[in-house]
């Protein structure tokens, strides 16, 4: 689906020129900018200067066509930098992704984009590349990466466009205030997508994961914001498959997927992990077998980059590390058992002050139900406990459970009721809840012409 237009250049002072390429999708959102990816290769078998694009994006102009009008974009020159080049090494390849500037602002459902670069006297045009413009129509997202687990939290949202004919997969990129809507693939039919966690930031190797059918695993591996190649897709070995947590990429750019797998009868089935290194089929090694689905799978990375999975169950929460040996099975270290009455709901991971007993970082805030309302109480990732279970209304069914640090979690109930200690709100539609670095809440919902939509949430007695 992507238009590729590629071009030979050629210099005297060069042994053999490098191969410039240029690709942009052609579905574009309104109000979103627009960016091209370049690829600069030495094809030869000696090393090659070229011009610098990062540094003189000015080399590279945008010709737009569109409504009518014809206009002309261009980035303007970074000063000081006018002699900078790349070397390239014989067989190397350097990527830049340029974004065309003022493109956010066209109004307009066709545009006809063309480039020429102007490090050769004269410049040389790349072919047209024709694009069609359209308001996103968000059908499922991924928005948990907003609210994920120190270390691991990002503001990247994977989501699926419907168009009228197709569904297409697409990644939000934040940088600052401005966000980037990037197509990514086209889905043989929409459904949930799932973006990775990992500890290396937005830069380094994720993926995005969905199933089709009842037992089909897709896989989009990303490097950056950049697909890594098509897709993948497995047919796992159960006639039913279910995502059960987030997956994680860990250090070594291994893939992990919680999946849960019924059992043939009953409510009872197994929590497994389906594993995949590269374009290798995946491995799933069994966690645990359980009586019923558990209430909640939360996967993350440890500081070091290894992951672990937390399993809340009624009367338990327990913490699943990864073995040495892989086919071993998991290691299991109990964090908290049912007691007086009290069953557990959800947990979350969040920054714990250091006290004079704790010296603070990364812990458990658990919400459990009491007798006498909800209770949420920290404790470490060894599931030692740092503090007395504080109680709030219990309002029916947790849907999330968020962190503040020292002040009170908000507890976000299924009929849109917000309570933070004994402050409320209404929230409405379906969405996420994080929080802002000066401990503010913000509610993050899936919008027509959005995609995403923060509003900032206001409490009242």
């Amino acid at each position: 689906m992507h238009l590729l237009a590629s071009l030979v250049l050629c210099q005297l002072a060069w042994a053999q020129a490098p191969r410039f390429s240029a690709k942009i999708h052609p579905l574009q959102f309104s109000g979103a900018p627009m960016v091209v990816d370049i690829e600069v290769q030495n094809s030869s078998k000696e090393p090659i200067k070229v011009p610098d694009l990062a540094l003189r994006p000015d080399l590279v102009r945008f010709g737009l066509s569109y409504a009518g009008r014809r206009e002309r974009r261009y980035n303007s020159p970074a000063t000081g930098h006018e002699d900078a080049e790349w070397t390239l090494q014989a067989g190397d390849i350097r990527e830049l992704r340029l974004e065309i500037p003022g493109s956010s602002g066209i109004q307009a459902q066709a545009v006809t984009v063309t480039m020429q670069l102007h490090h050769t006297r004269p410049p040389t045009t790349l072919d047209p590349m024709k694009l069609k413009l359209t308001s996103p129509q968000p059908v499922a997202a991924d928005m948990s990466g907003i609210a994920a687990a120190p270390g691991c939290r990002n503001p990247d949202v994977a989501w699926v466009h419907q168009a009228d004919d197709a569904a297409y997969l697409v990644l939000q990129h934040q940088v600052g205030e401005r966000r980037y809507q990037l197509t990514l693939a086209e889905l043989s039919e929409p459904a949930q997508p799932w973006l990775s966690h990992s500890r290396r930031d937005t830069l380094g190797e994720r993926s995005i994961v969905w199933l089709t059918g009842s037992r089909k695993l897709h896989i989009l591996r990303l490097r950056g914001q950049r697909a890594r190649g098509d897709a993948l897709a497995f047919d796992l070995p159960w006639p039913k498959v279910e995502v059960a947590g987030q997956p994680v990429t860990d250090k070594t750019g291994t893939l992990r997927i919680p999946v849960w797998v019924p059992a043939p009868a009953g409510d009872g089935g197994e929590l497994r992990v389906a594993t995949i290194s590269g374009r290798n089929r995946p491995t799933t090694p069994r966690v645990v077998r359980l009586d019923g689905r558990p209430e909640q799978v939360l996967s993350t990375l440890n500081p070091d980059g290894s992951p672990i999975i937390i399993v809340v169950s009624e009367d338990a929460v327990d913490a699943y590390t990864q073995p040495d040996v892989p086919e071993l099975p998991w290691p299991r270290r109990t964090l908290w058992r049912t007691q007086e009455g009290a069953t557990a709901l959800r947990v979350a991971l969040g920054t714990y002050p250091p006290t004079s007993h704790d010296t603070g970082g990364t812990a458990i805030l658990l919400a459990t139900r009491w007798p006498t309302g909800v209770g949420t109480q920290w404790m470490t990732m060894q599931g030692t406990s740092l503090q007395g279970p504080a109680l709030v209304p219990d309002l029916g069914e947790l849907q999330q459970v968020v962190p503040r640090g020292e002040d009170w979690p908000a507890l976000l109930f299924e009929d849109g009721t917000l309570v933070v200690g004994d402050q409320q709100s209404g929230l409405s539609g379906t969405g996420i809840l994080a929080t802002t670095p000066s401990a503010g809440l913000v509610w993050h919902t899936l919008t027509q012409d959005g995609p995403v939509r923060d509003q900032p949430v206001k409490l009242s007695r």
